[in-house]
């Protein structure tokens, strides 16, 4: 094995164990802003050396938090992870291709990014009747029991449709600081805990954990829709719960602002030049917020562009999630090794004072 292919297969088996330990686990081994930047690393590399792409890649596939303790369901609707952005001028960029692909004018839905436990509710006949975990995009677990004690997620819906509904499943930070300081083994951040929750064998256990969902995305082939604002108009008329902080963009503000009205929500209508001041704005209350968010997500609001632009097995064409900057923490430098590869590649490590950074224990640094 040649230096290239012993990093490819160490970033592999890297990113595997990073995504275990998050997603299983409930327990994260590294920062978001370090998985995300050794998961690009490998993106490129496989990129440039396809040939040397493992089948088994981290890449090729959503991070899985399949439990095997718990059923398993499979998913009548594409439950995957999103492509990254890291700054305004690459979202711009990728609204631009967007357009350039589907040959017209897009419209782009804005909304956080909630760090939180996807979820997808299935409604036969207008009733609750399974609530699956993301688990590796195919197949998920089963919590219906458990979901069915958050008091914001309706069990009977006033129509009989059939629907499947995706969203995220939080704790709010107050709750989180409350519950987590009357634990033996305290969690590293609400994701966690509210992770370790709805996991939980017993669904009275779950009904004492004030857990809350803000939903997204729904699916239905009773109820069609043209656009995105249209989906969370019905979801909101039907009682499911909507994060108020939306954005709709488009190339005229005034268009984007009557688009938000003509769907009876509320939120910041604006064109395109208007973005990267949102996106800051939106960086700046982060702290403030009730929940965790780590990002904002953008969507094509058209479902006749999405149908076209279609998925990767990875993430929908339609969808790009911009990814807030990690945050930083201060620590003290103890020593730094030196770790020799089987290769001769030398790795200096620095052995810092432990330190918290989004929720992870920082103590060694390449």
């Amino acid at each position: 094995m040649n230096e290239l292919e012993q990093e490819i297969h160490t970033l592999s088996e890297q990113l595997a164990a990073y995504q275990k330990a998050y997603y299983v686990d409930n327990r994260p081994l590294v920062s978001d802003l370090e998985y995300d930047r050794l998961f690009d690393r490998l993106v490129a590399l496989e990129a440039k050396h396809p040939h040397l792409k493992r089948v088994d890649s981290p890449t090729q596939r959503v991070g899985s938090d399949l439990d095997s303790t718990l059923g398993e369901v499979e998913h009548t609707i594409p439950v995957l992870s999103l492509d990254k952005a890291y700054s305004d001028g690459e979202l711009l960029a990728w609204i631009e291709k967007t357009e350039a692909k589907i040959g017209e004018d897009v419209g782009i839905v804005i909304e956080e990014k909630i760090d939180g436990i996807s979820i997808v509710l299935y409604y036969e006949d207008g009733l609750l009747v399974r609530a699956v975990t993301r688990g590796n995009g195919m197949v998920g677990n089963d919590v219906t029991a458990n979901v069915k004690t958050i008091a914001s997620i309706p069990l009977r819906l006033p129509t009989e449709a059939n629907l499947a509904v995706r969203g995220e499943i939080y704790l709010p930070k107050a709750n989180f600081a409350t519950l987590n300081a009357s634990l033996e083994v305290p969690f590293a951040n609400p994701r966690n805990l509210a992770a370790g929750t709805i996991r939980r064998i017993k669904s009275s256990e779950v009904a004492k954990v004030p857990l809350q969902i803000f939903v997204y995305e729904g699916f239905s082939k009773d109820v069609v829709q043209s656009d995105h604002l249209q989906i969370l108009s019905t979801l909101a008329s039907y009682g499911f719960r909507l994060n108020p902080n939306l954005g709709y963009f488009a190339k005229d503000g005034v268009q984007a602002r009557q688009a938000l009205e003509a769907a009876g929500l509320s939120g910041f209508g604006g064109s395109f030049s208007d973005l990267a001041s949102y996106i800051q704005e939106h960086t700046l209350k982060r702290s403030s917020l009730d929940y965790e968010i780590d990002g904002l997500v953008a969507k094509v609001n058209s479902v006749s562009a999405r149908e076209m632009l279609g998925y990767t097995g990875h993430h929908p064409r339609w969808a790009l999630a911009y990814k807030f900057e990690s945050p930083q923490a201060q620590t003290v430098l103890q020593s730094i090794d030196v770790q020799v590869g089987r290769t001769g590649r030398v790795t200096p490590v620095a052995r810092v004072t432990p330190v918290q950074v989004a929720g992870s224990t920082i103590s060694n640094i390449t």
